[in-house]
């Protein structure tokens, strides 16, 4: 189960396991409505004495979960249907985290609903990021798709057919589903978004009124759509959470700041050779923007004191200590993960030097 929040650089795992599922048959569990999977969870749930406390009560939904159509009922039937060994989606559940531990193992079972227990249980992934530096990227992230969708809904007012034209040849593109892709618009107008404003330029910083206007906004939110706060991922409050990651022998807690460690925990965790973690170019490395510390440093201690309030620093520094206890581990078993590092850079560096002769393309 890769608990896999917004921003925090989920798509390099979502790679690896990607990559390791097509060369062993490690099916992942098959694109749904949002927050499927959660509803699963809670389904498997109804009958756990924690599932009606005020905590514990109800399914996580998402905005189209209640527009029962036979398309939307179909795709989690499906998703559900075909066995599956891991699942890779953002689903953000947000309800008792004992609740999350009983009944995550029937959620895997092929056919729902099942008698059987998910052989070996199920280990789990969960990946953080420095807080204030995600909270950069959601700005960027949500901001450019609030110019997309923009793009897309005020086609037919005046002032943006300049814009418009610029784009007529991806809009018109049967690949791109009628709709631009992100970061694709070339305009740097303010967007009014409905989470926050964009200044409209990924490649700068906020002004000081909008970076102000964002932190105070402070988009994070429990469960999903939309940027999630890291503790509504698998429990319904912060301390439910923080006991979760540390009494959790089945979860491996991945720091994006300290990746090449994490990766090489990660695959004694699951038991794989140090080859199954090479990855050698992060699938968003080039979309680049400023960071925290080219923004209005006003802005930025408005959001450091409010990540800190929501404990957003207490989970990340939590992922460290749990990291830490197991490279120890490691090292106490005879592994010398200083050593692994160095190997794993070496190896990816050899491989990125790998050409394919012209004749084989």
């Amino acid at each position: 189960m890769f608990w896999r929040l917004q921003k925090v650089g989920s798509s390099t795992i979502l790679s690896i396991l990607m990559s390791y599922g097509y060369r062993y048959h490690y099916v992942p569990r098959r694109r749904a409505r949002a927050n499927s999977f959660c509803n699963m969870i809670g389904k498997c749930a109804q009958t756990h004495p924690l599932f009606n406390t005020t905590e514990g009560k109800g399914i996580p939904t998402s905005p189209r979960a209640t527009k029962r159509s036979s398309q939307y009922i179909l795709l989690d039937e499906i998703a559900q249907s075909i066995r599956f060994k891991v699942s890779l989606t953002h689903d953000i559940c947000n309800f008792n985290s004992q609740i999350i531990h009983d009944s995550l193992p029937c959620a895997f079972e092929h056919g729902f609903p099942s008698n059987k227990t998910y052989s070996g249980g199920v280990k789990e992934i969960f990946m953080v990021r420095e807080p204030l530096s995600r909270m950069v990227s959601i700005y960027y992230f949500w901001g450019e798709l609030f110019k997309m969708e923009q793009s897309v809904r005020g086609h037919r007012r005046p002032e943006r057919m300049d814009r418009l034209e610029n784009n007529r040849q991806l809009l018109a593109s049967p690949s791109s589903r009628r709709r631009p892709l992100l970061g694709a618009t070339d305009w740097n107008k303010t967007v009014v978004g409905p989470l926050f404003t964009y200044h409209g330029q990924e490649t700068t910083p906020p002004p000081t009124d909008i970076a102000m206007a964002f932190a105070h906004k402070f988009p994070l939110r429990r469960g999903f759509p939309g940027p999630s706060l890291s503790t509504s991922a698998f429990a319904g409050n912060p301390h439910d959470a923080l006991n979760y990651m540390r009494n959790n022998e089945k979860m491996v807690t991945i720091v994006l700041e300290r990746l090449d460690e994490s990766l090489v925990v990660l695959r004694h965790f699951l038991g794989w050779s140090l080859a199954d973690v090479v990855v050698t170019q992060p699938r968003k490395a080039l979309s680049g923007h400023p960071k925290i510390k080219d923004w209005p440093q006003g802005a930025a201690q408005i959001m450091k004191a409010k990540l800190m309030n929501a404990n957003e620093y207490e989970v990340y520094d939590t992922a460290h200590h749990q990291l830490n206890n197991r490279i120890k581990d490691l090292e106490t078993k005879g592994v010398n993960v200083t050593g692994e590092v160095m190997l794993l850079k070496a190896i990816r560096h050899r491989v990125r030097n790998v050409r394919i002769p012209a004749n084989c393309l």
